[in-house]
């Protein structure tokens, strides 16, 4: 199941803390993680058995990443990476506007004089 908002609306720590949490939770044996995390691991789908206590955050960043869609924990850093590092759109009023006052500089200096 895909998360509904777009990885660019989330930074990585966010997710960071979504696998300690599932992982917290699952150490705790919160039964919702608990099922969540044998009907979506499939190593832990083929051991047909679950341990919280071998579970680990590898794991659960895992289960983070394919809920987004991703196929590994690497991948969902790559994506996110990606999105932010791309260059920032400025709207053509902004860089108008900031080109205006640097054109306007020298007249508005002379008015002052």
């Amino acid at each position: 199941m895909m998360s509904k908002k777009p990885i660019k609306k989330r930074n990585l720590e966010f997710f960071r803390k979504a696998a300690k949490q599932l992982l917290k939770r699952a150490r705790n044996h919160d039964k919702k993680a608990i099922d969540t995390i044998v009907e979506r691991h499939p190593r832990i789908d083929r051991l047909g058995e679950f341990n919280p206590e071998t579970f680990k955050l590898a794991d659960a960043q895992y289960l983070i990443a394919i809920r987004e869609g991703k196929t590994s924990w690497p991948a969902l850093k790559r994506s996110i990476e990606k999105v932010s590092n791309q260059p920032k759109c400025v709207s053509s009023q902004q860089a108008f506007g900031e080109a205006s006052l640097v054109v306007d500089f020298p007249s508005r200096l002379r008015m002052a004089a």
